[in-house]
């Protein structure tokens, strides 16, 4: 009984490492293919030092939220490669991780929209004004 408890326990952790990995991979190539857009349409139609401020200001900011999902999300194996934890569950319902997630989607649209209009900009103001209403 306590072996099925341990092998089920086990079970649910390399769930957890694997759903990590599938959102890691997921969050990269949304931030990877938003820069890459970005910056190669913003290239071909002109850019002002607003532009290279603000994009690099997403640039970072959605570098350090990827790295600490990256962080949270990393497992621990023991000397034999054993499992020993499987890291945060990125997709945890209400975690600080879903604020990240979010976070880095609405840059992402921003970025996108802001191709279009950089009055587009004004939507990061939704991220303190949303951490107001929880507040």
């Amino acid at each position: 009984n306590n072996l099925r408890m341990v092998k089920e326990k086990a079970k649910g952790e390399k769930e957890i490492v694997a759903g990590n990995v599938a959102t890691l991979d997921f969050y990269r190539k949304m931030i990877t293919g938003t820069m890459i857009l970005y910056a190669v349409i913003r290239w071909s139609f002109g850019f002002s030092w607003l532009h290279i401020i603000l994009s690099l200001s997403s640039g970072v900011g959605l570098s350090l939220l990827y790295g600490s999902m990256s962080s949270a999300a990393r497992p621990m194996y023991g000397e034999s490669g054993n499992l020993i934890h499987a890291g945060t569950d990125l997709n945890m319902e209400g975690g600080v991780t879903d604020y990240f997630k979010d976070i880095i989607i609405v840059t992402c649209v921003i970025m996108i929209l802001s191709l279009i209009s950089d009055y587009f900009w004004y939507g990061w103001l939704i991220i303190p004004g949303f951490a107001l209403v929880k507040l």
